[in-house]
Parts: C-alpha cells; structure tokens; sequence
C-alpha cells in the first residue's frame, strides 16, 4: 500500500510539473485567440472609419468644389466613431484627392491628384507614423509583440448618373395633402392639381432635388415618366394612358421643371399601375443612358398599385440590366409593404413621407446619395 501511494504521489508530482511546463504555452495560446479577436474587430472599425469619412468626404467636395471642407468634413465624421475605443483623430495627410477611372473590367482605379478631382481617398490608420500610434495588445509581451498596426484605405467617388423619376399621376395626387377629399368626383377629377394637392406637394419636393442636383459637380441627366392607368374620365371625355415619357434624359433640370409645370396645370387621374411606369422608365434608360454613368430608377407613389401586372418582376428585370430601383411611398393611403419589396428586388432602398416637408427631405437625401465607394 505504501508503494502504491509512493506511486500516486509521483504521478501526482509529474502532473504538477507538466501543468506549470503547458502554463506558459496555455498562456500564449489563449492571450493570442483575445488578441486576435480584437485585432479583427478593430480591422473592422478602421474599413468603417475610413468607409463614412471617405464618402462624407467625396458628397461635399461634390456639393461644394472644396477640397478644405471636404478635408474637413472626413475629419469631423472619423471623430463621431472610435477604433479599439478611442476617437479617431483623421490627419489630413491621410486624406488624398484625385480622379477614379472605369476600367474595362467595370472597376474603378484611383489617379491621386489628377484633376478635375471627383474622389477622396481616406487611410484610417493606427501606427507609430500617425499621433494616436499603434494598437495595444492585452497579452502581446507573452509572445513578443506588444502593439500592432491598422490601416483601411477607403476611396468614394461622384460618378455621372443617369436618372429616371417615375411619378405618379393617379386620381388621388390630387387629394388634399392633408386630410381626406371627400368629394374628389365633383370637385377635383376635371381639373388640374389644387395648390393644397399632394401633387402640390410633389411638384416641391421635386423642386429641391433638381436644385439639389445643380449644386454638384457631379454631372447628372433626368427623365421624367408619370403613370396612373388606361382610362376615360370627365365629359367631354379625357383619355389617358397608363404611363407616358413626358421628359426623355436631359442635363438641363429647366426641363425637369416644366414637365412638372405641365403636369400641374393638366387634368389627368385614374388607377394606380406602377408596372406600367417602371416598365417605360426601363425601356427608356435601356435606349437612352450612358452605358459608364450609374443608372437609378426613383418610384414614387402615393397609393396602392391596383391596375395592370404587379411591379415585382419589372423591379427584378430593371436590377439585372443594372438599375438602381429606389421607391418613395407619400401619405398614409400607399402600400409600404409593396413598395419595399419593389426596392428591395430593385437593389435600391425604401422611403417614406408622411407629409409635404418630409417628402421634401427624402427628395433631397437621395439628391445628396450618389457618391459611391469605388474602392
């Protein structure tokens, strides 16, 4: 029996050395999987850093023509965020500014100081050659290496765009704004939108996004589609069709603006066929866009689509041919649940306005949206 608690007593002793010989090694094993996860989660925080600021950066340059507050504003957006929990402090060197050129394979490669400028390229950078310095590593002195570096590079661009509004022109646009017509039949389906209309309201919210639209440097063309369905209304008897091109693509939003002055100064009604109007915007882009220029289709609705094939699959084909889809739903009465899905099919996003001052303010994001990350 003594020999065999000898025995135990040994084995014991040989566990012990074992443990405090795999310690170490358990130490480093362990430290480096902590660190490891906190290197990719800052990673991961520099390509976000660098992501924001770049494309801040590349919407006011393309708005204002400036490179300081351009410069400016990417550091101001870097400061809101934080990598390994500290501010980000964005030095200008960091902040480069040239020209991106579409390559044949459909990327964009970056021209550093090439002229005229139409991208910023931001390095979010944690290192010894920056003031914040590197990253600390928790148990990086168990195995040698105490900090680490950290750089994204991030390049936002303000391509040309080709745009299509797609607008509807059904009989309720011309509903009051606010409240309810209860008598639309007698008063207002013979004749043109009142100035208390929700086209009112449109022809507004319009008006911001072209004037938007001419503050850039970005060069942009718009058409203008209007849909509402196939009928007869009033007597003597107006006919309609279910969408018409009332602008083909232009550089010149006067026209835009005279479209809309003719629209609010015509009677017109009707259904609600939204695949009539996206189905003609695509016919349109597909004739008439620049093949290099980014290509957005912008629905906007008021109601339910309730005349003609459902708008799903249009949206769908006008993604695969390389159309951004995004889709606005205005006042209470619209079907936000099929207009997102049409975004959604569409690649694009959903908004919605519950009133002229928020339509307004979604016309204007949008207008303000088209500087991209090209790298």
């Amino acid at each position: 029996m003594n020999q065999r608690r000898r025995s135990g007593r040994k084995r014991n002793g040989l566990l012990v050395v074992l443990f405090a010989l795999l310690l170490p090694v358990l130490i480093v094993v362990l430290g480096f999987s902590i660190d490891y996860a906190n290197m990719q989660r800052v990673r991961n925080e520099a390509r976000a850093v660098a992501d924001i600021a770049a494309k801040v950066a590349a919407d006011t340059l393309a708005v204002t023509d400036d490179i300081e507050a351009a410069r400016l504003a990417a550091i101001d957006i870097a400061a809101q965020n934080t990598i390994a929990g500290e501010s980000v402090v964005l030095e200008s060197g960091n902040i480069q500014f040239g020209r991106a050129v579409k390559q044949e394979d459909g990327s964009y490669s970056f021209d550093l100081d090439a002229t005229p400028y139409n991208s910023v390229r931001v390095v979010s950078e944690r290192s010894s050659s920056v003031s914040q310095g590197p990253i600390d590593l928790f148990f990086g002195r168990f195995y040698g290496r105490p900090s680490f570096d950290v750089s994204h590079a991030a390049t936002s661009s303000f391509i040309n765009v080709d745009i299509c509004l797609v607008l509807d022109r059904s009989g309720s646009m011309k509903y009051q704004a606010v409240g309810t017509t209860v008598d639309y039949a007698s008063t207002r389906q013979c004749v043109p939108p009142l100035p208390d209309s929700r086209w009112a309201e449109l022809n507004t919210a319009v008006e911001a996004f072209v004037s938007r639209l001419e503050q850039t440097n970005i060069e942009e063309r718009v058409a203008m589609v209007t849909f509402s369905s196939d009928t007869t209304i009033c007597t003597p008897g107006i006919t309609l069709t279910a969408s018409s091109l009332d602008q083909p693509l232009t550089t010149n939003m006067a026209d835009i603006r005279n479209q809309m002055a003719v629209m609010s100064s015509t009677v017109w009604g009707g259904g609600t066929n939204v695949t009539a109007g996206l189905d003609l915007a695509r016919l349109h882009m597909t004739s008439a866009s620049d093949p290099d220029a980014r290509r957005f289709i912008i629905v906007l609705t008021d109601g339910i689509h309730n005349d003609g094939l459902p708008p799903f699959a249009s949206a769908l084909l006008a993604a695969q041919d390389g159309y951004i889809v995004h889709t606005i739903t205005f006042s209470d009465d619209a079907n936000l649940e099929d207009m997102q899905t049409v975004a959604f099919n569409g690649g694009g996003t959903h908004h919605h306005a519950a009133n002229g001052a928020e339509l307004e303010n979604v016309f204007r994001r949008i207008a303000g949206s088209f500087a991209i990350l090209t790298d």
